[in-house]
């Protein structure tokens, strides 16, 4: 049976890399040109999983935003004919991701938020 569905756990406090973590969410750090969770998520796809859930803290709107659609950039971007950059934009919704939300962090209790996300199969990939 092939696996189609994982679940990132993002919810996180990420108290490791304070101070910088009060303002940009950990997935959020960037690692050359992308957050790092999206270089999760593109070896995700790479190996044939589908479907993402994504266990993120409330207000975690930064990562959602990441990953849905900016049509006001994306307009400004092709009527400026920066084509490039506009496919960089584009790159970030290939995905198919939804979002589960643990209201109170801890850690390996992540994976019950995305339950309701991923009982398709009873067999889960957690990363």
């Amino acid at each position: 049976m092939k696996l189609k569905k994982a679940i990132i756990p993002a919810a996180g406090l990420g108290t490791r890399f304070l101070p910088i973590t009060k303002a940009v969410p950990k997935p959020m750090l960037s690692v050359l040109d992308k957050p790092t969770i999206q270089y999760i998520a593109e070896e995700l796809i790479s190996v044939g999983i589908e479907d993402i859930v994504i266990v993120v803290s409330p207000g975690s709107d930064v990562i959602k935003k990441h990953f849905g659609e900016a049509a006001e950039l994306e307009s400004r971007l092709l009527s400026d004919g920066k084509d490039k950059l506009y496919q960089i934009a584009l790159d970030t919704r290939r995905f198919n991701v939804q979002f589960a939300v643990q209201e109170n962090a801890n850690g390996w209790r992540a994976r019950f938020c995305a339950q309701n996300l991923t009982l398709v199969t009873n067999r889960l990939r957690y990363y």
